[in-house]
């Protein structure tokens, strides 16, 4: 019989009617009907029990993929599905120890490091890239902006000085060489010597992330 639930899961079966019949006790497949008339988790065959699983917060039976991963857990995954542990999550952060420990951490090295490669996987996505323009045309953004122009003057116009001469060709575009770091296609030219008038065109030319590290150690100095 296991042989023949293995098969049918294989065919195609929806873990979904499985999951619907644990929770009202009726099914409404023929298969299950045929093999297994009443749903509890205590007589559920050991080739389902994959499948599905019981929160034991909101005591629901729910379908794996809605449990976190954790390889110390049974079946691979959490004990409490992931409404629930966001909903925890959610409460534990706004009660004051939660706050002080978030704070901590995001001041940390660690917490610095996950957040720009939180940040730079956002950017990539269309509601990044939606947010980003929105921001940008916002009047804070704007003000951002000429604030940036102020404070750094010499760096928008070593960066107009490459635009310019990439225009009439006396520098070639950035996507046809090669990082200077690394074997990967440039796609940015990086100031190595600063943005001061006599660097404006002292580039070499990088990919994104090697001008992401330069630009860090150029921070940390």
């Amino acid at each position: 019989m296991t042989q023949r639930i293995h098969d049918r899961l294989n065919d195609g079966f929806d873990n979904e009617i499985l999951v619907r019949a644990i929770r009202t006790g009726k099914f409404v497949d023929q298969f299950t009907t045929h093999f297994y008339p009443k749903a509890t988790l205590a007589r559920m065959p050991k080739c389902l029990m994959k499948v599905a699983k019981k929160c034991s917060e909101c005591k629901q039976v729910k379908l794996i993929s809605e449990f976190h991963k954790n390889p110390d857990g049974k079946y691979g995954c959490t004990a409490t599905c992931k409404n629930c542990r966001n909903a925890a999550m959610k409460a534990y952060n706004q009660n004051e120890k939660g706050k002080v420990i978030r704070e901590r951490y995001a001041q940390s090295e660690e917490g610095k490091i996950a957040h720009r490669k939180a940040f730079k996987k956002y950017a990539r996505t269309e509601k990044g890239k939606t947010a980003r323009k929105r921001y940008a045309q916002s009047e804070k953004g704007k003000v951002n902006q000429k604030r940036f122009y102020v404070h750094h003057p010499n760096q928008i116009k070593a960066k107009k000085a490459v635009y310019y001469s990439i225009k009439i060709g006396k520098l070639p575009r950035p996507d046809t060489l090669l990082c200077h770091y690394c074997p990967k296609p440039a796609q940015q030219y990086h100031h190595w010597h600063g943005y001061e008038p006599e660097h404006y065109l002292n580039v070499v030319p990088v990919c994104i992330p090697c001008h992401s590290k330069c630009m860090r150690k150029k921070e940390d100095e």
